[in-house]
């Protein structure tokens, strides 16, 4: 295996649609061939205008860590298993193969009044062609399931964690983005002369931002 989102005079004040996006900070883990080390950014600003005050908008840190990648087709007895950094030397994937990949990613939140989205995408070109079929979620450090809320995403979609809050000296908040490839293919006969073939795929890549937002004031009484 190969892995490789008349005219009107304009009233004299309005109110934001529900949330307003007043920052946005992106990460990505590119993870075709080698997965490059820990990707960290960070998004610095003072402060933001809204509604005639000031609102501290805070600092925001996402990190996005290396994949890792486990073989759980039923009925295999000694699956095979690793950290994407290279291809694996130790599994050939054939059609019927089904594997977990999962990457872990760090949040961090500096700011009392600081609220944010993440959204997660996982982009996979062979699932687009028929090569895979993959799904994807994401989990808290508890283990438990958070995005979408029920069921799994399909691959090439996006999922949102929202209301993620800041504080003081920083909130800092793990989460793993677990996706389930299962690779596609039908049954092949093989013999010593005739082995079967190799299915390469690219597991593609997970790709987090995260949003600083606003609530809608008037859910405030602001």
């Amino acid at each position: 295996m190969t892995y490789r989102p008349p005219k009107r005079a304009m009233p004299e004040r309005f109110r934001p649609s529900r949330r307003v996006i007043i920052g946005s900070l992106y990460a990505a883990a590119a993870l075709v061939g080698v997965l490059a080390g820990v990707v960290t950014l960070a998004l610095f600003s003072s402060s933001t205008l809204m509604k005639g005050g000031a609102v501290k908008a805070g600092d925001l840190n996402v990190a996005v860590g290396p994949m890792s990648w486990q073989q759980i087709t039923p009925g295999v007895s000694t699956p095979a298993s690793g950290t994407l950094s290279s291809t694996p030397s130790n599994f050939t994937s054939m059609p019927g193969d089904v594997v977990r990949l999962t990457v872990p990613v760090t949040t961090t939140l500096l700011g009392d009044n600081l609220i944010a989205d993440m959204s997660v995408i996982y982009d996979s070109p062979d699932a687009g062609r028929g090569v895979i079929s993959a799904t994807f979620h994401v989990e808290n450090d508890a283990g438990v399931q958070v995005a979408p809320t029920s069921g799994e995403a399909a691959a090439n979609t996006t999922v949102t964690v929202s209301d993620l809050l800041g504080g003081q000296p920083g909130t800092t908040a793990n989460w793993t983005v677990v996706i389930t490839v299962d690779v596609l293919g039908g049954v092949q006969w093989v013999s010593p002369t005739n082995p079967a073939a190799q299915t390469d795929w690219d597991p593609g890549q997970v790709r987090v931002n995260l949003n600083q937002v606003l609530p809608d004031p008037s859910s405030t009484g602001a």
